[in-house]
């Protein structure tokens, strides 16, 4: 249940007309979801990258935000509600072709606010931490979550 929600919120923003969401995440692949948590991949495509050839920070933040989006429908949410809080940590840089992995965590679910944490950080065995990121997503009606976290 819970990756069937991530790539339906994953398709939902990848065909959003004209998005910046799209472009950012057309090559990104869920690799695991269970409640409470996914786990996303991408390889770092040139036209993300900034003028030193690494991955743009405009594009970190929307994996981080996008990536913790889908971690909510993990938990039961039934729309993607909308941010009141993003806050990410740059640590190091991602060059062209680098493969990296996305993981967000629900670290807790109120009547109408959910805060996750999400980390993007090199794939493999050192799992080097690229960027760590805080987000906060508010939701007018409870009613839109229908299990426990």
């Amino acid at each position: 249940m819970a990756l069937a929600a991530g790539r339906a919120v994953l398709e939902a923003l990848r065909s959003s007309p004209g998005g910046f969401d799209a472009r950012v995440l057309e090559r990104v692949e869920i690799k695991a979801a269970d409640a409470g948590r996914i786990l996303c991949a991408i390889r770092v495509p040139a036209n993300l990258a900034n003028g030193y050839g690494t991955l743009h920070g405009g594009a970190i933040a929307t994996l981080i935000d996008c990536v913790s989006t889908m971690a909510v429908l993990t938990v039961g949410g039934t729309n993607t509600g909308v941010s009141i809080d993003l806050s990410i940590t740059y640590v190091s840089a991602a060059r062209i072709d680098d493969e990296l992995e996305i993981e967000s965590k629900v670290l807790k679910k109120g009547k109408n606010v959910v805060m996750l944490s999400a980390e993007v950080r090199r794939a493999g065995k050192n799992g080097e931490i690229v960027a760590s990121g805080h987000h906060t997503k508010y939701f007018s009606r409870p009613s839109l979550f229908t299990s426990k976290l």
